[in-house]
C-alpha cells in the first residue's frame, strides 16, 4: 500500500531562509527538523497570521488558507496572539458582539452558525480596530504595567519556590526596555542568524551574553552551535568577562615597520658599513635584479646589534629578527658562507659534466676558475697579505710548509693544483660509485666481494711491564677481510707470526678466504677482490701477476679493483680496530697472567672470544642447479683464522719465487 503522505506545519516561520541559501527546517531524511501539521486553522487565524508574516511571505502561493494546519506550539502561539488583538475590541465597546473562539480550534465541519453574515462581522471588526487604533497609545502604559505586574509576582513566586542562591531581587522587564513580546523575539532570532554567519572567534564571544545560570548544554542548543564553543565560551567569560575575544595565540606580533625601515637604514648607513668598489663584489637581487653593490659591516653582526640598541634605545627588537633583517648585499666582517670542495668542483664544471669537465677539455667550463669563486664576496684586496700550509715534497720526503705572501699569491696557488685535485675528486667518486654498484649486484649464485686491507700490528702490552720490556714486546699481524654476497656479509680476521705486509702475505690469505667460500657458498663462480692503493702488498706487479694465474691456482675467476689514493677506508678497518680494543682491554685489566706470549695464543685467545659470542641462525642457499636448503653452520660475527710464517715461505719458495723470477727476467 502505498505510504500516507504527511502533513507539514504551514507557518511562515518554518519556511524561512537563512542568509547563507538554506533553511531553517528540512522535510527530508530519515528525521527530518520540520514539524507535523496537527491542528486546523479557520480563517480570520490564516488571515491574521498572513498579516503579521508579510515579510516572510513572497507571493500568494504561500499564504495561508483555512484549510492548512498548524502544529501544536504554533497553534497555540498564534491563537494567543490573536486572542490579545481581539480582546483590545472588547474594552473599548463592552456591547461589541463577543467573537466565539471556539472555531479557532476547530475544522469547517465543526464551527457553529453565527446569527451575522460574514460581511457585518468584518466590517464591525475593522471598526472595532480603528478605534482601537485611537486609544492604543493611552492604554500602552496601562498594558506594561499590568505585564510588569503579572511578571513581579510571578518572580516572587520563583524566589519562593527556588534555592536562596538562584534568587533574583531586582529583574529587569520589558517595559524598562521600552520592548514588546514580539520585537523581543524578532531581535532574538536575528541574534541566531548573526551567530550562524559569524566567525569560531566571534561565535564564542556572542555566547557569553547568555545568562551565567546557563550551561554548555543550553547555550550550544540555543544557538544552535557546538558544545566545544560553548565550553570556550564559558571559561573565556570566567577569565575576561561579557564580550570579550578570545586570546590570538598564533604568535608574537608583526613588527612596526617603522622598526623595520629604522633597522634598514642602520644596515647601509656609513658609519655601519663600507660600499665596495671592487666591479665583481655585484649582485642582482631579487624580485628587480637590479645590479647592487655589496656594502661590508665594519663589525660583526653581534657588535652591529649592539650599537643599535646604543643608537635606538626605545626601538626594541630581538636579536635574531635583527639579524633577519639584514640586507643581502650587507655582508658580515665574519664569512658568511663555507664555500665545501664539494660545491667548489660543482662551479668550476658545468652543469651537466662529462668526462671532459674534469680533465679541464671541455670549452664550455674551461674558464671557470676556483680563484674566481672563493675571491667573490669576500672583504679582502688582492695585495692584503695571507698565510697558508702546504704539503710540499722535498728531497724525496713530504714536508707541511707555512708560506705568506700576497692574496693574490695564495689564489694562484690554488689554480696550480686545481687541475690535479678536480681529476683525483673525479677518479674518487666513480671509483666509489663502481665498488658500491658491484657491493650491490652481487648474489650466491654469481660473485662475491672481498675487501681486503692491513690492520697495523698489534703489540702486546703487559700489565706493570719493566721499562727494558718496551723494546722487547713481541707483535702479531692483523689481515682483515670484508666480504659481502647479496644482503649477507661475512667478517674475517687472519692473525699471523709473519710480520712483513708484503704480496706473500697476501697471497696466503686468499687461500684461506676461498677455502671458506667454497665451503660456505660453493655456487659462487667470481671472485671481486677490493683494496686500497699500496704498491707494497697490493698494487704492484707482483699481486697483478699473481692474479693472471688465479684461476690456475684456485679454479675460480678473479677481478680486482682498487680504491682512490687516500680514500680506502671501509669496513676493514673496524674490524681491526674491534680485535685490538677488546685485546687491549683484556690484557689492562687481566694483569700479568693475562699477557700473551705468542702470537699463537693470541689467536687462540681470539678464537675462544669469539665462540662466545656465536649467533646461531639457520642461512638459506639458493642454487639455479639445486633446490633451496637451510645450513645449521653458526654464523660468527668474527671469523678466526691462523696463518703460520712457515706456511708464508714455503707457498713463497714452492710456487711464487718461480714465478717471480721468470717476471723479474723479462
Amino acid at each position: 500500500m502505498p505510504s500516507k503522505s504527511r502533513i507539514w506545519c504551514a507557518h511562515p516561520y518554518h519556511d524561512e531562509v537563512l542568509p547563507n541559501g538554506k533553511k531553517c527546517f528540512s522535510k527530508v531524511g530519515a528525521k527530518p527538523s520540520h514539524p507535523k501539521g496537527k491542528r486546523l486553522i479557520s480563517e480570520e487565524l490564516a488571515k491574521f497570521i498572513n498579516n503579521h508574516n508579510e515579510a516572510i511571505l513572497n507571493g500568494s502561493s504561500k499564504q495561508l488558507s483555512k484549510a492548512d494546519y498548524l502544529c501544536s506550539p504554533c497553534f497555540v502561539k498564534e491563537r494567543n496572539r490573536y486572542m490579545i488583538d481581539e480582546q483590545a475590541d472588547m474594552d473599548i465597546d463592552d456591547s461589541q458582539g463577543s467573537f466565539n473562539y471556539d472555531n479557532l480550534d476547530s475544522g469547517s465541519d465543526n464551527q457553529q452558525n453565527s446569527p451575522m453574515d460574514d460581511d457585518y462581522v468584518r466590517l464591525e471588526q475593522e471598526d472595532a480596530k480603528l478605534k482601537l487604533n485611537q486609544v492604543f497609545d493611552r492604554n500602552t502604559k496601562q498594558i506594561a504595567n499590568a505585564v510588569d505586574e503579572t511578571y513581579f509576582k510571578l518572580k516572587e513566586f520563583s524566589n519562593i519556590l527556588l534555592p536562596r542562591s538562584r534568587h533574583n531581587n531586582e529583574p529587569r522587564t520589558l517595559s524598562s526596555l521600552d520592548l514588546s513580546i514580539d520585537d523581543t523575539i524578532w531581535i532574538l532570532d536575528r541574534l541566531r542568524e548573526l551567530f550562524s554567519i559569524s566567525d569560531d572567534n566571534e561565535q564564542q564571544r556572542l555566547m557569553t551574553m547568555l545568562p551565567p545560570e546557563w550551561g554548555r548544554d543550553r547555550i550550544s542548543n540555543w544557538f544552535r552551535g557546538s558544545q566545544h564553543h560553548a565550553r570556550q565560551s564559558i571559561e573565556l567569560r570566567t577569565t575576561t568577562g561579557d564580550f570579550s575575544r578570545p586570546e590570538d595565540r598564533r604568535g608574537n606580533k608583526p613588527l612596526d615597520n617603522q622598526i623595520e625601515l629604522a633597522v634598514y637604514n642602520f644596515y647601509i648607513s656609513d658609519e655601519i658599513s663600507r660600499e665596495t668598489s671592487y666591479k665583481k663584489q655585484v649582485i642582482h637581487p631579487p624580485p628587480f635584479r637590479t645590479p647592487v653593490p655589496l656594502r661590508f659591516l665594519h663589525l660583526t653582526i653581534g657588535e652591529t646589534f649592539e650599537q643599535y640598541k646604543m643608537k635606538y634605545p626605545n626601538m626594541e627588537i630581538s636579536r635574531s629578527k635583527f639579524f633577519s633583517l639584514r640586507p643581502t648585499w650587507a655582508v658580515s666582517k665574519s664569512l658568511q658562507q663555507l664555500v665545501t670542495i664539494k660545491q667548489l668542483v660543482e662551479k668550476t664544471i658545468c652543469t651537466f659534466p662529462s668526462e671532459h669537465c674534469y680533465y679541464r677539455l671541455c670549452t664550455n667550463c674551461l674558464h671557470l676558475k676556483a680563484s674566481d669563486i672563493l675571491s667573490d664576496g669576500i672583504d679582502v684586496e688582492i695585495q692584503d697579505s695571507a698565510s697558508w700550509s702546504i704539503w710540499k715534497k722535498l728531497n724525496s720526503r713530504y714536508e707541511l710548509l707555512h708560506l705568506t705572501g700576497t692574496f693574490r699569491a695564495l689564489l694562484e696557488e690554488i689554480d696550480n693544483l686545481w687541475l690535479n685535485f678536480i681529476t683525483h675528486s673525479f677518479y674518487t667518486r666513480e671509483q666509489r660509485e663502481y665498488i658500491a654498484f658491484i657491493k650491490e649486484n652481487s648474489s650466491i649464485t654469481t660473485f662475491a666481494v672481498v675487501q681486503v686491507d692491513f690492520a697495523q700490528n698489534f703489540v702486546f702490552v703487559i700489565q706493570r711491564e719493566v721499562q727494558s720490556a718496551y723494546y722487547s714486546r713481541q707483535q702479531v699481524t692483523i689481515f682483515t677481510v670484508y666480504i659481502k654476497i647479496g644482503e649477507e656479509h661475512r667478517n674475517m680476521v687472519i692473525i699471523s707470526d709473519y710480520l712483513a705486509h708484503d704480496t706473500r702475505f697476501v697471497y696466503s690469505g686468499q687461500k684461506i678466504i676461498i677455502d671458506f667460500l667454497r665451503k660456505e657458498y660453493p655456487n659462487i663462480s667470481k671472485i671481486n677482490y677490493v683494496s686500497d692503493g699500496a704498491s707494497a702488498h697490493f698494487k704492484n706487479k707482483y699481486n697483478i701477476h699473481n692474479l693472471a694465474h688465479h684461476h690456475q691456482d684456485f679454479q675460480i675467476e678473479a677481478s680486482w679493483t682498487f680504491s682512490s689514493s687516500g680514500h680506502g677506508k671501509g669496513p676493514c678497518d673496524g674490524l681491526g680496530a674491534v680485535v685490538k680494543s677488546t685485546a687491549t682491554q683484556h690484557l689492562l685489566k687481566g694483569g700479568p697472567n693475562a699477557s700473551f706470549s705468542t702470537p699463537k695464543q693470541f689467536f687462540e685467545w681470539c678464537l675462544e672470544k669469539n665462540d662466545r659470542m656465536v649467533v646461531a641462525r639457520s642461512r638459506r642457499i639458493e642454487a639455479s642447479n639445486c633446490p633451496s636448503t637451510y645450513m645449521s653452520e653458526p654464523n660468527r660475527p668474527i671469523e678466526v683464522r691462523w696463518l703460520s710464517a712457515d706456511t708464508i715461505n714455503n707457498e713463497f719458495e714452492s710456487r711464487l719465487m718461480p714465478r717471480w723470477n721468470l717476471l723479474s727476467s723479462k
